[in-house]
């Protein structure tokens, strides 16, 4: 009797498949300085001026900082600070100026000469606020090992603060946490004019871009 045929054994359930672990991405505390990372500024020429010929673009690089980043968990809450003693940028080292792509040198005493207008009251204003900063409270992306960092904070420079978010290329290797990208501001945002001398013959844009190159130091 065809009936009484045993019952075909169930397949077996397929094993699940195992869950990849979470990517923690950028977790924990990582502090930065000017002997691993550069942190520089490009103030650019205007090439509409009859003196222009006479000009150059610059590359600040800002010495003596400190940096953090810090994350604790998942979610976009960080802390980021940067502080920069307007005193100890340094204007115009020729290496830096072929970092940045300009084939040119400019001599000592040009570059002392454009280190005092920078510093002067109507340009950075050195007698009253002495430094620069950056505060972050937000970072979105953060939670791989590779990929776009994207830090919302405050700049404050010469004393006015504007927000401003940083789009930064990231990596983390062995626990160390690489950051690159560039910020554009202007002058205005900040509260003054560009440099202008000889009637305006000669004088630079009203745009400037920050430069970060970051390398996180050991705790």
């Amino acid at each position: 009797d065809d009936n009484n045929d045993p019952a075909p054994e169930p397949e077996p359930e397929p094993e699940p498949e195992p869950e990849d672990p979470p990517a923690t991405g950028i977790q924990g505390v990582y502090r930065f300085n000017d002997q691993q990372s550069l942190l520089y500024v490009q103030v650019f020429k205007d090439n509409s001026t009859l003196g222009a010929r006479f000009a150059h673009n610059h590359a600040i690089r800002s010495t003596n900082w400190t940096g953090v980043l810090e994350r604790v968990g998942a979610g976009t809450d960080c802390r980021v600070s940067l502080e920069l003693p307007v005193e100890d940028l340094v204007v115009d080292e020729p290496q830096m100026r072929r970092r940045v792509g300009y084939d040119d040198d400019i001599a000592d005493n040009q570059r002392a000469e454009i280190r005092g207008h920078m510093l002067a009251d109507n340009q950075l204003n050195i007698n009253e606020h002495s430094t620069m900063t950056f505060e972050g409270t937000q970072c979105s992306g953060a939670d791989s090992d590779r990929g776009t960092l994207a830090i919302d904070g405050r700049l404050t420079i010469r004393g006015a603060s504007q927000n401003v978010r940083m789009n930064m290329q990231y990596r983390l290797i062995n626990g160390t946490l690489y950051l690159r990208g560039e910020l554009g501001i202007t002058h205005s945002d900040f509260g003054f004019r560009p440099y202008s001398a000889f009637a305006g013959s000669v004088r630079n844009q009203e745009n400037m871009t920050l430069g970060f190159d970051f390398q996180s130091i050991q705790n």
